[in-house]
């Protein structure tokens, strides 16, 4: 770690202003947890440390349109990584070799080969409204717990508690369960 610490706000300003010492401190503190989330997608780590440089250009190419009215820093670099790692995944996944010693391997039948049931459901998550369809994706795709999503969207527990309720509640019925 770096020895100065950066409010989150002005961290986001030395970044829009393209400060190294920002993203030095970014990439100090961000990117073991962000490569974290690309392994949970692709094993490998060649690949999934090319998708985390790559995700770290897009975050310092983008930043501007970062709103934190809408979520967290943390939340916007998260999803930018796994949107990264999962645009590998469909546009080489068919061509790498799957398996736990092969170099750039994916997860075992996530994306490859999928089942009726998961089709399914994938159809049933892709007509709900983008809110649920967010926060499931946040929570169980990307697998946080309900107290890490919490503390990184700035939303008290019992509110995630309720809108994940809601949220699986809609895909029970779009998906054709009684609720």
């Amino acid at each position: 770690m770096l020895e100065t610490a950066y409010l989150e706000g002005e961290l986001i300003r030395l970044i829009r202003t393209n400060n190294k010492a920002g993203f030095d401190y970014l990439y100090a503190n961000y990117a073991a947890a962000l490569l974290c989330c690309i392994q949970r997608i692709i094993h490998g780590d060649c690949v999934a440390e090319k998708i985390l440089h790559d995700s770290f250009v897009a975050i310092w190419t983008t930043i501007n349109t970062y709103d934190p009215g809408k979520m967290s820093f943390y939340m916007w670099m998260h999803g930018i990584a796994n949107k990264k790692a999962t645009d590998f995944i469909r546009c080489h996944g068919s061509k790498m070799k799957t398996g736990p010693g092969n170099e750039g391997s994916i997860v075992p039948g996530r994306y490859k080969d999928k089942n009726t049931s998961e089709l399914r459901l994938n159809k049933a998550i892709n007509k709900l409204p983008e809110d649920h369809k967010e926060l499931i994706c946040l929570v169980y795709h990307s697998r946080l717990s309900i107290k890490e999503f919490s503390g990184n969207s700035n939303m008290a527990e019992s509110d995630v508690k309720t809108r994940l309720r809601r949220a699986m509640n809609a895909l029970k019925k779009e998906f054709g369960l009684v609720v």
